[in-house]
């Protein structure tokens, strides 16, 4: 999903929806509303869990009906929605609003959001698309797998939504073609950044450090699959590698 998009028409679209939980229990759900993405990499984020970084599920869900989002990055939206909260002499700002097209809307606080959405409610919104956060990282800006796309909220999904196929667990999970493609896109990267580094470090250690901190998406590679990219690489070819370079940037200075 497109960060300006704002209506959705295409019917049988397919979208993604990351949970712990085989169900959604409105309850546990922020704000009650139920969250998806057109970025099933994205969803897998909310399938897995912090601490033990097992997998719950990933759900398909196809759009059945058309559906009008709140996006403040378009203009007729923000001026509608601007123009009721000062009507109703809302407690949200101006400057909230401006939040809303560039930040994840939690900054806004929990009672301001709830404020929110009551009056996207009113205001005959079906959801909202929300650029959110990964520990202070917005998901557009990530350098790779998820970049460019965001989460929507709906508020009655199932008006809109059929489910299709549940994927448990990361085996499952990684079988979806877009999650395939963004595993070996990231096995790419590491190996294309480890021979990169390979002469700078002195142990593979040292190597697998650099890799981390280059910004490995970890929700799709574990730090097995660092190794097998490690243990692939030969050594000999690269010190040929280096040697060849060095020689010809001396012969160019």
């Amino acid at each position: 999903m497109l960060i300006t998009e704002q209506k959705l028409r295409r019917l049988g679209r397919l979208f993604y929806r990351g949970s712990l939980y085989s169900d959604w229990d409105e309850s546990l759900s922020l704000f009650k509303c139920f969250y998806v993405t057109s970025e099933p990499s994205y969803a897998l984020y909310y399938a897995t869990d912090e601490d033990t970084r097992d997998v719950g599920y990933v759900t398909e869900f196809y759009l059945c009906k058309p559906c009008n989002l709140f996006n403040a990055n378009s203009d007729r939206d923000f001026q509608i929605l601007k123009t009721y909260l000062t009507k109703n002499k809302s407690s949200i700002s101006l400057q909230d609003l401006k939040i809303l097209r560039t930040e994840d809307w939690l900054l806004l606080g929990s009672s301001k959001k709830e404020e929110l959405i009551k009056y996207l409610k009113e205001l005959d919104f079906d959801g909202f698309v929300n650029f959110e956060h990964i520990k202070g990282f917005s998901i557009r800006r990530e350098p790779r797998s998820v970049n460019s796309f965001s989460g929507i909220g709906l508020f009655n999904h199932s008006k809109f939504f059929k489910q299709g196929k549940q994927y448990k667990g990361f085996s499952e999970v990684s079988k979806i073609p877009k999650v395939k493609a963004d595993i070996e896109s990231e096995l790419k990267h590491i190996k294309m950044f480890a021979e990169d580094k390979f002469d700078l470090v002195d142990s593979k250690k040292d190597l697998i450090n650099l890799i981390i901190l280059s910004g490995v998406n970890k929700y799709l590679i574990t730090l097995d699959d660092i190794k097998n990219v490690l243990n692939d690489l030969d050594p000999e070819k690269l010190q040929e590698r280096f040697k060849l370079e060095n020689h010809r940037k001396l012969f160019r200075s």
